[in-house]
């Protein structure tokens, strides 16, 4: 899962949608346009037109980077 920068280096890029925030995210596998969701404070991930997909919660995000 990777977080997707905003308009400024450095800036998380987020979305609200009837009164919730929500963190635009990339996940390889899912299959979506390009790989993008949103996710929100609770982990819950939807696709870009706010349909419920998953929860991240119990799910183990592997690091991709090889230290």
């Amino acid at each position: 899962m990777d977080i997707m920068d905003g308009e400024n280096p450095g800036e998380e890029s987020f979305i609200e949608h009837d009164g919730k925030r929500y963190q635009r995210i990339q996940i390889e596998g899912l299959e979506a346009e390009e790989g993008e969701y949103l996710m929100d404070d609770q982990k819950n991930i939807y696709s870009l037109d706010f349909n419920f997909i998953t929860n991240m919660n119990n799910e183990q995000i592997e690091d991709q980077d090889d230290d």
